[in-house]
């Protein structure tokens, strides 16, 4: 059982929790530690000044007590609240048909084009004719009807 007891004065509060507790401002505390040795307090050394730091055991009992039951209240509260997570899904891009028909006759007239220049031996003149034959609209009308006419650089870059 005596494990159980928590020790006061090894607790240390800053000047935070002191206000709070007595419902006074943070300055009237830092104040009061100097005028008044009433209360036994540490000063430690932070970046841009100093923190002090006030023993729990040198509080008043009413205040000790009040600490005690917010300090454990909100250690139960922690323990058996449950967390609602709000999570809400992630909405995907959603890519238009029009898009997606553009994509797939590129990629067909990628295709038909490194076939038919596969079978020529001269490659600059196979991609002269490839593109005078599918410019002209006749040669593989549906793709020529979705992206209308290219060039070379259009066939490298795709």
């Amino acid at each position: 059982m005596s494990d159980r007891i928590l020790d006061t004065s090894k607790v240390w509060l800053d000047v935070k929790t002191v206000a709070e507790l007595k419902g006074i401002t943070e300055r009237a505390v830092r104040l009061s530690l100097k005028q008044q040795n009433k209360y036994k307090f540490e000063t430690e050394d932070i970046r841009g000044g100093k923190a002090y730091k006030i023993c729990l055991s040198s509080l008043e009992p009413e205040l000790q007590t009040k600490f005690l039951n917010e300090y454990y209240q909100a250690l139960v509260l922690e323990e058996t609240q449950t967390v609602d997570l709000d999570i809400q899904p992630v909405q995907e891009k959603i890519i238009p048909e029009s898009v997606k028909r553009i994509a797939l006759a590129r990629l067909d007239l990628l295709k038909l084009w490194k076939d038919y220049i596969k079978e020529k031996t001269n490659k600059s003149q196979a991609n002269e004719e490839f593109l005078q034959l599918y410019n002209t609209g006749e040669f593989y009308k549906d793709i020529f009807e979705t992206l209308g006419s290219t060039s070379i650089g259009s066939l490298y870059r795709w």
